[in-house]
């Protein structure tokens, strides 16, 4: 298993990212060129995720 950890500048969710799958899982992550647009809502979208996992308390 690949772990990246602050992709994105994140950290507290886990994130599905675009990979290159080998015989023996993934091989590679792919860096994708996120606009800031992009990376700002990818991120609001992450603290949304984190608010609702600590309001479940799991």
């Amino acid at each position: 298993m690949v772990k990246r950890k602050d992709l994105y500048g994140i950290n507290e969710v886990f994130l599905s990212v675009p990979c290159i799958l080998g015989e023996n899982g993934i091989a590679h992550l792919t860096n994708i060129k996120l606009t800031s647009e992009e990376e700002a809502r990818l991120k609001k979208s992450a603290e949304n995720l984190w608010e609702i996992q600590k309001e479940l308390m799991l």
